[in-house]
């Protein structure tokens, strides 16, 4: 383990599609200066697949455990300096206060617009309200849910999105890990980032993504 590389550690409770993403952008260099050192799941799950397979360390911790006290130790036995919490269970205070700053969250909505849903519901909702603009926040983990201040955001015009389809998955996924990695590399920028996703024109704000990502911009 390089010891000047940024440690990263995910929470996750999924498929892992956001988890390899950003190993794949460790692997090729396209984010330097990072590492995945754990996974930490909350059950079996596709997530902790992808960290056997490409040799990642991990772990099943239980979240329901009072105060999340395993959890706790665990992660400041490792201390790392980011904690992506891919996980479908909410962390309590004491994780909160002793990562703080250091807990980012990823949300498929504009925050605070569908706050406190998980997965690709809040999508769905925007669709069905009417939503003009659509996207994806990547924000800081704080006590209350979905509350914390935001990284980055990635939207895109709802308009020609009728209902909810896998085309819309599709694009709010990769949205997603593009978010994710802007807010990782974390060099905050008032300049938008104009690219393509599946044809959609998509705006990046709050972050740059790393150089070697320019050529989609």
């Amino acid at each position: 383990m390089n010891t000047h590389k940024k440690k990263i550690v995910f929470l996750a409770s999924g498929n892992g599609g956001n988890l390899y993403f950003i190993y794949e952008a460790i692997r090729r260099e396209y984010l330097e200066g990072f590492e995945i050192i754990e996974v930490i799941g909350d059950r079996e799950c596709r997530a902790l697949n992808i960290a056997k397979i490409n040799n990642i360390q991990y772990s099943i911790i239980n979240f329901k455990e009072p105060g999340q006290d395993s959890l706790l130790r665990h992660l400041k036995s490792i201390n790392p300096d980011l904690i992506i919490t891919t996980v479908h269970k909410i962390l309590e205070k004491p994780i909160v206060q002793t990562f703080n700053k250091k807990l980012i969250n990823l949300h498929y909505s504009l925050l605070p617009s569908f706050s406190g849903l998980i997965g690709m519901k809040p999508v769905e909702l925007a669709i069905k309200s009417g939503s003009k603009i659509i996207g994806v926040t990547a924000h800081f983990a704080e006590i209350q849910v979905d509350q914390g201040k935001h990284i980055a955001r990635i939207n895109f015009s709802a308009k020609k999105y009728n209902a909810f389809s896998d085309e819309v998955k599709s694009l709010i996924f990769r949205c997603g890990c593009y978010c994710l990695l802007a807010a990782i590399y974390n060099q905050h920028s008032n300049n938008k980032i104009i690219f393509n996703i599946l044809g959609e024109k998509c705006v990046l704000q709050g972050c740059n993504l790393p150089p070697k990502y320019k050529e989609i911009s």
